[in-house]
């Protein structure tokens, strides 16, 4: 994502397809990528993405309930602005949360999660 040079990056993306979905983003900290979409439409336009895009808002939101969100994304924008709640296949998610996280534990803000959430973040225990 193009930013200045001091502008703190929202989230992280990742465009390595994994099983039925396209890409996935991270939020890295207490701004949800939701509010980011027109620079993340950008984004994923540049890198070529086209269908399911997964959220994992958990650092967005400090909690564990509504934290997975998919939206289709046609190639240029996401089809609607409303996205699916996808909190069902947490299990499959978590587990690809926690790698993505723990590599990137650097750039994560985690002050919205407990003591014991820190602790599974930096170890890539999924959570």
């Amino acid at each position: 994502m193009p930013q200045a040079p001091n502008m703190k990056r929202t989230y992280l993306l990742r465009t390595e397809p994994s099983g039925d979905l396209s890409a996935a983003v991270f939020a890295v900290g207490v701004a949800s990528p939701l509010e980011s979409l027109g620079q993340l439409e950008k984004e994923l336009k540049r890198k070529h993405v086209r269908g399911k895009v997964l959220f994992d808002l958990l650092l967005a939101h400090g909690s564990k309930s509504n934290r997975y969100f998919i939206g289709d994304f046609d190639g240029e924008h996401f089809r609607s602005a409303k996205f699916s709640n996808v909190d069902s296949r947490y299990k499959d998610f978590s587990v690809i949360s926690a790698q993505v996280l723990q590599k990137n534990v650097k750039q994560v803000d985690s002050s919205l999660l407990s003591q014991a959430m820190r602790f599974a973040l930096e170890k890539g225990i999924p959570f």
